[in-house]
């Protein structure tokens, strides 16, 4: 870009919203808290396993994904 700015709300239209699968939700959510990322949504068990949703330096909400993954309520 060539100014910075913010990303539009992930619910706008024309926004992105990547997503990735990953290897250990528990182990990604800790080396981003580490990092001080901004945690949107913590672990929330969805049909196919578990996410946590962060978001990245400029704005973008990112979904991080685990299949067959939740912690124990």
């Amino acid at each position: 870009a060539e100014a910075p700015g913010r990303a539009r709300e992930r619910r706008s239209g024309g926004s992105l919203f990547p997503g990735f699968y990953v290897q250990s939700l528990d182990e990604t959510a800790k080396a981003l808290a580490q990092a001080g990322a901004l945690v949107l949504t913590g672990h929330q068990q969805m049909p196919w396993g578990c996410r946590v949703v962060a978001e990245d330096p400029d704005g973008r909400a990112v979904e991080i994904n685990q299949r067959g993954h939740c912690p124990s309520s």
